[in-house]
């Protein structure tokens, strides 16, 4: 029979996955709240995100857009989002494309490096964190490493939105909402004693 530390070993609960190495990242995450999201598949604007993502960097973006949008005649339908391009679970941070994107509603057009785009829609989940940006790391650890697997779902394209809930105006504390594409799993189950051979 194990003793107790062995046994207290055993019954922590572990993520499956983690996505992303970075120095003085525990292999241990929190729970975080979770709902559905069904989007509609909108227009939008976008534009590049260069380097790492801060505050200041997406108020900079954001505004950019939001100059564009009202130069164009657009209306806007919805809040800015920066979006990682990438699954989290394959790609480690400092070689995710990140952008920022505007729902809009009109005949949007190229202009510098801001470029008419679509905003696909379907089902998401939606994971809220009042930790800020520093904690974003945390939540693709646990949804695609815990949350999703445990649930069946995969993400269905890489194209994960963010959204600045708050803390875009200074003092604000900051919440990020994480949606992500997602589907039900039908990846073949293998049976056992088959010799490998998938059901």
């Amino acid at each position: 029979m194990a003793d107790d530390i062995t046994l207290r070993h055993l019954a922590r609960q572990r993520v499956r996955g983690a996505p992303a190495t970075k120095p003085g990242m525990s292999g241990f995450v929190s729970e975080y709240d979770v709902s559905e999201l069904m989007r509609q598949t909108q227009r939008s604007l976008v534009c590049p995100l260069a380097g790492e993502v801060t505050l200041d960097g997406l108020r900079e973006a954001f505004a950019k857009l939001q100059a564009a949008a009202s130069a164009q005649k657009l209306k806007v339908t919805g809040d800015p989002f920066y979006v990682v391009k990438a699954d989290p679970m394959v790609v480690v941070p400092n070689q995710r494309e990140h952008e920022a994107c505007l729902p809009v509603r009109g005949e949007a057009k190229e202009e510098g490096d801001v470029k008419p785009s679509r905003l696909e829609g379907g089902y998401h989940i939606l994971c809220v964190t009042g930790g800020g940006l520093e904690d974003v790391e945390n939540v693709y650890t646990w949804l695609f490493g815990k949350f999703l697997p445990s649930r069946k779902h995969e993400i269905t394209r890489p194209y994960i939105l963010h959204r600045i809930a708050t803390g875009l105006t200074e003092g604000e504390p900051v919440v990020v909402e994480v949606q992500v594409p997602a589907t039900l799993s039908i990846k073949p189950v293998r049976v056992p004693g088959s010799g490998g051979e998938e059901s």
